[in-house]
């Protein structure tokens, strides 16, 4: 994997320290297009502000000449601080919205809803960005603001998804879900109860690779206290899906940017592996329990489930 903040963290794109471009590198010229790529909306006034605090900053970090654990703390706090703002500016956000539903007399008439697509790696592990199946990316913060139902400050621990907010919604606003989706309205939750019938195991797959980030491919289940993780697949180039080698395609296009600024080996070696996490000792799944004597009757449980998503799912390679 490349999620690592010390070694493949970018100094260009991730950090946005454009001074170090260098255009007889291909790999910085990827860094570069990227970063351009987001800099290119900004407006002008933008573009003012931007510079007004990047370039003093810039200017400091490469005079320092850091290396090392000095880099590598650099890199994790400047990503953080950077961060935290972006939290803020959306708090700020948040609060104009509230203001004005409770200036409008809406404010306990409104459903908010606050979440995201999936979980980041804030430096947990020493790690940045998503796809793996473990916790920091897996999990997904989900708010709800409903007075009308939901109690303030309450909790609810049940395994939910994001398939379920649209059928939450309809079903909120009195219109039929659809059979056709897969999610359940999350109003029986609402009042702090799991149904005896609410899903017991959630499933995952990330099969993307090799891409950014080069995380193998992977699929598994969680339970209340259990995950179970299959990796798989041919390593390096070997490893490219069909798509990824048609011409034309965007994955194809990816793979030859990323092949040409030699981002991944050609050659890596094949998985089969597994892993098993107990969540309510190990939470933070630093110890791998699979083959473990004892543990015989969990794997099989876990297996038995998750080879049932695939049937069920059709999931063609795993």
């Amino acid at each position: 994997q490349k999620l690592n903040i010390a070694n493949a963290m970018e100094l260009i794109q991730d950090l946005k320290v454009e001074e170090l471009y260098d255009s007889t590198k291909i790999e910085d010229k990827f860094s570069y297009f990227c970063l351009m790529g987001e800099l290119g909306r900004l407006t002008s006034e933008e573009r003012m502000a931007w510079d007004k605090h990047y370039k003093p900053r810039n200017k400091k970090f490469l005079d320092a000449k850091l290396t090392g654990k000095d880099l590598a703390v650099w890199k994790y706090q400047n990503y953080m601080k950077d961060y935290l703002r972006c939290i803020k500016s959306v708090d700020d956000s948040v609060g104009e919205l509230l203001a004005y539903l409770e200036k409008e007399g809406q404010l306990d008439n409104t459903i908010i809803v606050y979440t995201s697509d999936q979980g980041f790696w804030m430096g947990e592990h020493g790690w940045f960005d998503k796809r793996f199946m473990y916790e920091e990316s897996f999990r997904t913060p989900l708010l709800i603001r409903y007075p009308k139902k939901i109690a303030a400050g309450s909790e609810c621990k049940a395994l939910v998804q994001n398939i379920d907010f649209a059928p939450t919604l309809l079903d909120v606003a009195g219109v039929k879900v659809p059979e056709t989706m897969e999610g359940h309205s999350l109003q029986p939750l609402f009042r702090g109860e799991k149904p005896a019938d609410w899903r017991k195991s959630i499933y995952y797959h990330y099969y993307d690779y090799p891409t950014f980030h080069l995380v193998r491919r992977h699929d598994g289940i969680r339970t209340d206290r259990y995950k179970l993780i299959h990796f798989y697949g041919k390593g390096g180039e070997n490893g490219a899906t069909p798509n990824m080698l048609k011409p034309g395609t965007r994955e194809n296009r990816t793979f030859n940017m990323l092949k040409n600024a030699n981002y991944f080996p050609t050659a890596s070696e094949d998985l089969n592996y597994n892993e098993l996490y107990d969540l309510q000792t190990d939470p933070q799944e630093l110890n791998n329990l699979y083959g473990t004597p004892g543990y015989e009757v969990i794997i099989a449980d876990l297996q038995k489930l998750l080879d049932n998503y695939r049937k069920t799912l059709k999931v063609e390679e795993y």
